[in-house]
């Protein structure tokens, strides 16, 4: 009886041990650490790259911005440009540049750039870095340009002054011609020229013009004289030609666009 008993319990016990899973997940544990552990460690490799990536782009924006608000219009010139300021934006980032180019195509610059990550595991099965790109565009404003230059040729601008005023004028004028050669828009810029010292030259031309106050009935010809005079009138009786010169508009048309009409008496010049 004891024999069987002690059967039944060795039996018992067998059976026990047969039902036991411990050991298979422990097995299947270590099978996976592994790969798991790879994995985790490629998500670190992917998260650089992706941080990597974005300071290239932010990097290379701020370059492209940087190019495009220069004087540079030719391809060298942006890249001049565009590569220094996108070597300076990247200064201090774990990833090594390739190559950035910068250039001209129409009013835009476009821009692009190149760099490699260096993995923490990856690089077991790629065997190399990880290269990462940005492209960029900027398109510069063509907004067109009205410029009306007025120049003071009274007798305090002598000498110097009225020699540098001719040159600063003719060195912007040409500025602004170079640049308006390179739009596509039709006549970007206009440029007019005021000469003055107490009255605005425009010319003899403008005789009979409507704008031209022929007939003395601006309240400005009562400001100098003691009754309203034309001045027309004034310089036939001198026998003085009339010289092209107007005195400014009365108050508060002086500052102001509107239209001259006669309806109008102080619009007029």
């Amino acid at each position: 009886m004891r024999s069987n008993a002690l059967l039944c319990a060795v039996a018992g016990r067998l059976n026990e041990f047969a039902r036991q899973d411990k050991g298979t997940v422990a097995v299947q544990a270590a099978f996976l650490a592994a790969p798991l552990l790879v994995l985790s460690i490629g998500a670190i490799d992917i998260a650089s790259a992706s941080a990597g990536k974005n300071r290239l782009q932010n990097a290379l924006d701020a370059a492209a911005l940087t190019a495009a608000r220069s004087s540079q219009y030719s391809d060298a010139g942006l890249d001049s440009i565009g590569d220094a300021a996108f070597a300076a934006n990247m200064e201090g980032a774990k990833v090594t540049i390739v190559h950035s180019t910068f250039r001209a195509e129409g009013n835009k610059v476009i821009a692009s750039a190149q760099a490699r990550v260096v993995p923490a595991i990856a690089n077991i099965w790629l065997n190399g870095d990880i290269t990462i790109g940005a492209k960029t565009e900027v398109t510069r404003s063509v907004n067109k340009i009205e410029l009306a230059l007025v120049l003071d040729t009274t007798g305090s601008m002598k000498g110097d002054k009225l020699s540098n005023l001719k040159t600063a004028s003719k060195n912007l004028i040409d500025t602004l011609a170079t640049a308006a050669a390179r739009s596509s828009e039709s006549d970007p810029v206009k440029i007019a020229i005021a000469p003055f010292s107490m009255t605005v030259k425009v010319g003899d031309a403008y005789r009979n013009a409507a704008w031209v106050d022929q007939n003395g009935a601006s309240p400005v010809n009562g400001e100098i004289f003691n009754s309203a005079a034309n001045r027309f009138t004034l310089l036939q009786q001198m026998g003085v030609d009339w010289a092209g010169c107007v005195e400014s508009r009365q108050a508060p048309y002086d500052v102001q666009d509107t239209a001259p009409t006669t309806s109008t008496p102080a619009t007029l010049f």
